[in-house]
């Protein structure tokens, strides 16, 4: 694969991963796609190989910490707490590491 196509390819799976992991938090999503954009944008001139795939694998360590590490939390009123999207809770064959 290309430099090209893989840039392409990681930065859509950080966008889809942000959008899924901060789903029903706007701000959330509004301020982590920016910094993405941002943060690509300011990549864009690479020109070294080296230095894009150094660039590249930080956005892999990224969607990585957002896809494992992550968990959003969302406030119950009715229990005045906070807890786990239904999305996010562990069925009885997972464990955490």
């Amino acid at each position: 694969m290309s430099l090209k196509r893989s840039v392409l390819s990681v930065y859509r799976r950080l966008l889809t991963v942000q959008k899924k992991s901060f789903a029903g938090d706007t701000e959330m999503i509004r301020v982590g796609l920016g910094q993405t954009r941002e943060q690509f944008r300011a990549k864009q001139s690479l020109t070294n190989p080296t230095e894009i795939q150094a660039a590249l694998a930080e956005a892999n360590d990224a969607i990585e910490f957002i896809s494992k590490e992550l968990m959003q939390l969302q406030f119950a009123p009715q229990k005045q707490r906070y807890g786990m999207q239904p999305s996010f809770r562990l069925n009885h064959t997972q464990t955490l590491n």
